[in-house]
């Protein structure tokens, strides 16, 4: 990602003497265009449609570190198909109102960002209102295909949080999910941390697909293994994945047959009938 970062140390513009009529008005007359264009945003961030096919978020104001990883993690699940592909990447100055000010010292300033990536509004919608739990909007096979997607980031050592339905979107036509904002991610560093990540997200697909039971055994499993022996723990969480990826639909209970479990070996086998 490191070819589109540009503009990491803009030069400190002259102080500006002051702001006229003329340019009030400009300013105003921007702010308008502006409020048209966005299409979403958060606390400390918003998105705006840019130019055809792309939209920008516009971060404010965040320390350098925490926006590479935003762009780096973005980067890295758009190669696997669970997020927008990046176009373009811009780091600079703070501003206060209109004025560039200078970064801070040190290696790791406070800085503005713009994430330029590809619009998915036309062939994507929106998983339901940002202020209602996703529990309580995504239907069964919604949730447990974002399980599915949640574990296979986790997988790839990406943890990503601040899942609600205004940061996720499902195609129309086949129903994947699209993991949108990245802001609250990071890498995975260590086999404790990509065990307990993949085991709560296939936990949760366990849950959605009807295996409520199963679910519970298997966080068990892991979690008797993750403190004392982190290997084994990843070991069974990567083997409860593989099992939650053939399930494709949730199962009817009444159609299920439940066996028997005295160890994590026997729930392996199990899921795997």
């Amino acid at each position: 990602m490191s070819n589109l970062i540009k503009n990491v140390l803009n030069k400190k513009p002259p102080a500006r003497p002051g702001v006229g009529p003329e340019e009030v008005r400009a300013m105003a007359a921007e702010a308008a265009r502006r409020a048209q264009q966005k299409i979403g945003g958060g606390k400390f961030s918003e998105v705006y449609a840019t130019s055809p096919g792309l939209a920008t978020k516009e971060i404010a104001l965040e320390k350098k570190q925490k926006l590479l990883n935003e762009i780096n993690l973005q980067a890295k699940a758009a190669e696997l198909g669970i997020a927008p592909a990046i176009d373009s990447v811009v780091l600079q100055s703070p501003r206060i109102g209109q004025t560039v000010v200078p970064l801070e010292p040190g290696v790791n300033p406070s800085m503005r960002g713009e994430i330029t990536m590809k619009d998915l509004r036309v062939n994507y919608t929106p998983a339901g209102t940002a202020d209602i739990s996703l529990s309580d909007q995504l239907t069964k096979q919604q949730y447990l295909n974002q399980a599915k997607q949640m574990s296979a980031l986790a997988l790839n050592n990406i943890s990503l949080s601040d899942r609600h339905p205004g940061n996720i979107m499902f195609h129309k036509m086949t129903g994947r999910p699209i993991q949108l904002d990245f802001g609250l991610s990071e890498p995975i560093k260590s086999d404790r941390q990509k065990a307990a990540n993949i085991s709560r997200a296939v936990a949760d697909g366990l849950h959605a697909a009807g295996l409520k039971e199963e679910a519970q055994i298997f966080q068990g499993a892991v979690s008797d293994f993750l403190m004392t022996d982190p290997k084994m723990a990843l070991d069974i969480a990567k083997q409860g994945l593989s099992r939650l990826q053939k399930i494709k639909t949730p199962i009817d209970p009444k159609q299920y047959v439940y066996a028997t479990v005295d160890s994590p070996e026997d729930f392996i086998s199990a899921l795997g009938n």
